[in-house]
């Protein structure tokens, strides 16, 4: 299957707002620390692949022509995993930042990484 240009564009267009509107966020929260930066057009770039991966698997496995019961489940196993998959680069690229970048310290880690998470799957489905 071949990857439509239109598309690209489409897809390209709202995950780039979502980054630049991350920049705004962080530079008038953190000053433009280097780790909000990263995050704020890391985690866009991610997911705009794995939303494209999503919409080719969709399509390839034609999964509009299914009940809608199967295709929410279908859609929120993907939302979801999609998250996950995403969460889990956005932590190699942090592992290999924290050579360069302080991390901020205290705080559950578990917590964060669930809220983090919970958000990166709300984004990813409002997609």
């Amino acid at each position: 299957m071949r990857v439509d240009p239109r598309f690209a564009l489409l897809n390209l267009l709202p995950w780039g707002v979502y980054g630049l509107l991350n920049l705004l966020l962080a530079s008038l929260a953190w000053q433009s620390n280097a780790l909000a930066q990263l995050l704020s057009v890391g985690l866009p770039l991610v997911l705009y692949g794995i939303s494209s991966a999503i919409r080719w698997r969709a399509r390839r496995h034609q999964w509009l022509s299914l009940p809608a019961g199967r295709l929410f489940a279908r859609v929120m196993v993907a939302v979801l995993g999609g998250a996950a998959l995403a969460q889990l680069v956005m932590h190699g690229l942090l592992r290999l930042a924290t050579t360069w970048l302080d991390l901020p310290a205290g705080g559950s880690a578990t917590a964060y990484l669930l809220v983090y998470w919970a958000n990166t799957a709300i984004v990813l489905g409002l997609w």
